[in-house]
């Protein structure tokens, strides 16, 4: 199975999660994971296209399910970081917006607003927007 992923260091320190780079693998220890308290959905993962064993598949299962706090369908702004780009005293540069046709533009239309209602973007005044 070949998959490029981003895992941190915590994640893989309290999973105890091994990785053997000779063989390019990831290892996953033989320890019992927390289950998830009842009425809690599951994080679901398809893992129908690789080539793990089912005990793998139900380790893995586990894992991401223990960590089930980390995942959301619907991800939005975060609070953990705060990031700024310095631009100095450089003005911004003057372009013309994208001109899109009326079928394009409702589609782009559409999907900020629901951005805007489901908290993933939020409106900025800014001239460099």
């Amino acid at each position: 199975m070949q998959y490029q992923c981003i895992l941190g260091i915590d994640f893989m320190k309290e999973s105890k999660l091994t990785s053997d780079f000779d063989q390019k693998s990831l290892i996953i220890p033989d320890t019992q994971i927390k289950q998830l308290p009842r009425g809690e959905k599951p994080v679901e993962i398809d893992l129908s296209d690789t080539k793990l064993g089912e005990r793998q598949k139900q380790k893995l299962r586990n894992l991401f399910n223990g960590f089930k706090g980390l995942f959301s369908d619907q991800p939005g702004l975060t609070h953990v970081l705060y990031h700024e780009i310095e631009t100095g005293d450089k003005e911004p540069v003057v372009s013309r917006p994208y001109r899109y046709d009326r079928v394009k533009q409702g589609i782009i239309d559409y999907l900020i607003e629901k951005m805007l209602r489901d908290g993933r973007i939020r409106p900025i005044q800014s001239p460099y927007a």
